[in-house]
Order: structure tokens, then C-alpha cells, then sequence
């Protein structure tokens, strides 16, 4: 019996996904596994997107004309796609470079993968997906990804483009069909009502985490077209996220653990936890 190579950690936030993310990474390790662990966020993600501009010729033509001096450090990042456009991971590159000029970022940030249309952005993300696949089938690494398998891509194309469920269950089904050859497995944190879950996390995080996520539930383009506003419209469209979310876990073949996290009570984590590692040691363990 093989391990699974790729582990998907799915949730609302306050979930648990972080720290089960992490706890997962810590026991793999202590087994002796070389593991790589991608939180949401990671600004060296192999896959995700975040804070990279994606440009086209005539754009990229425009950074290096008003930035030539940066010319040879963003050559140093650049990736391109099928299509010729340039990616360039410009979070990752003012983190690193801490006197990047902030009118270069200024321009890249105009430009980020936010703006893609959906058409782009599964485009883009499933040939990433594809190479991350042949990278990772000559690697002994096990990978553990939040959140980028259901939230990521839901987020973008429900909630910022009211995408139809046909073509973001095709998407997503589509990436899990890619990544079959790692047996890869999903621990998936639910709950009927997202409120308790919620109001914890917004008083563990600040003010504008609360603000930026009302406005990605109700601000954008399925918030304004199902009319939602404020915490009743976070809510309800975290219902219409669940709802999606159960169907395709329904209809795909990716072994998947579901946690409902209105009884996940400190027993019940540690039952979880203990399962989770019994697997691992039968799997590991000559």
C-alpha cells in the first residue's frame, strides 16, 4: 500500500486547515518523509498564483522599456505559459529583494492573475498543475496544499466571476484527473453553519482580514448578482461554497476524510489525529 503523495487540506477559514496542515507535515516528517508543506499564501507556491502579474507581449515590452534596470532580476523569475504570456511572481520577488522599486510592483500589481478572465485563469492553472504533476512523479517529496483544490478556484471563479457550477465543477474535476497518479487524498472540514466557526476566526484576526473577506463573498460578482450584503451574504454565500463543494466530492474518486466541525471537539480531533497516524505507520512502516 502506497502514501499518498499529495495531501488537500479543505476548509473555511478557522476550520482548522493551518493547523492540521501543519500537524500532518510534522507527523510525515517524524516518519522520516521528505515533505513540503504550501499554506494559502505562500509566495514560492509551485501551482497557485498569488501576487503574480501575467503579462502579454505587448505588456512585458512596456515593463522593460520604463523598467529596463529591472530587466535582468525579473528575467531571474520569469516563466512562461503555452500561450507566450510571462508570469512573474513579483510577491516573491519584492519579499526577497526588500529595494524593489515600489513603481515596478505598482506596474506588475496592475497586471496581477486576479484580473485573468476565467477562461485564463483555468487555462494557466491547469497547465501548472501539469508540470507541477511531472515534477513531482520523479520526486520522493510528499506535498501538502491549503486550500488551493476547492477554495482557490472556487473563490475566483464563483465568487469573483459567478462562474456557472458546470464549468467550475469541469475545472476542478478536470486538475483532480491530473493529479490521480499521486493517489492524492482530502481532508475536508465542514459544518451546516458556518457562524460559530466564523465569528471565532474574526476575533482572532484583524479588522481588514473580516473586511477584505465580505467583500470577496459580497462585493464581487456573485455577491452583487444574488443581491448579498454583510454578514448575512458571507454566510449565504458560504452556503451556495458548501453546496458545491459536497457535490464534487460526490463525484470524484479522491479518498476523502470529512470532518464536520460542529462536533469536532478536542476528543474527537485526537481520534482523527490517532486514525490519521495509524494509516501512516501502516503505510510507512516495513
Amino acid at each position: 500500500m502506497n502514501i499518498p503523495k499529495i495531501w488537500f487540506i479543505e476548509g473555511i477559514p478557522g476550520s482548522g486547515k493551518t493547523t492540521t496542515a501543519r500537524w500532518l507535515s510534522t507527523i510525515l516528517m517524524q516518519y522520516g518523509q521528505l515533505t513540503e508543506l504550501y499554506l494559502e499564501g505562500n509566495l514560492n507556491h509551485p501551482v497557485d498564483l498569488t501576487y503574480t502579474a501575467v503579462l502579454h507581449d505587448a505588456q512585458w515590452h512596456m515593463l522593460a522599456q520604463r523598467f529596463p534596470e529591472q530587466l535582468p532580476l525579473l528575467q531571474t523569475f520569469v516563466q512562461s505559459d503555452a500561450s507566450g504570456h510571462r508570469l512573474i511572481p513579483y510577491g516573491l520577488i519584492s519579499h526577497i529583494h526588500h529595494d524593489f522599486p515600489e513603481t515596478c510592483m505598482a506596474f506588475l500589481s496592475q497586471h496581477d492573475a486576479n484580473y485573468l478572465s476565467p477562461e485564463q485563469y483555468c487555462r494557466i492553472m491547469l497547465e501548472r498543475w501539469q508540470s507541477f504533476s511531472k515534477h513531482a512523479l520523479h520526486s520522493r517529496t510528499i506535498y501538502i496544499f491549503e486550500g488551493c483544490l476547492l477554495h482557490h478556484p472556487i473563490s475566483f471563479l464563483l465568487a469573483r466571476h459567478n462562474q456557472s457550477t458546470t464549468q467550475i465543477k469541469d475545472y476542478i474535476l478536470a486538475m483532480t484527473q491530473i493529479m490521480q497518479p499521486h493517489q492524492p487524498n482530502l481532508i475536508y472540514f465542514h459544518q451546516e453553519d458556518p457562524r460559530t466557526v466564523l465569528q471565532q476566526a474574526r476575533s482572532e484576526r484583524s479588522d481588514s482580514w473580516w473586511n477584505q473577506f465580505v467583500h470577496q463573498c459580497t462585493r464581487q460578482a456573485y455577491g452583487q448578482a444574488h443581491k448579498l450584503a454583510e454578514e448575512q451574504g458571507v454566510y449565504d454565500y458560504l452556503k451556495a461554497q458548501r453546496s458545491l463543494e459536497i457535490e464534487l466530492i460526490s463525484n470524484w474518486s479522491i479518498p476523502t476524510i470529512s470532518i464536520n466541525y460542529a462536533t469536532y471537539t478536542p476528543t474527537m480531533q485526537q481520534m482523527f489525529q490517532q486514525q490519521i497516524e495509524q494509516t501512516l505507520r501502516f503505510t510507512l512502516l516495513p
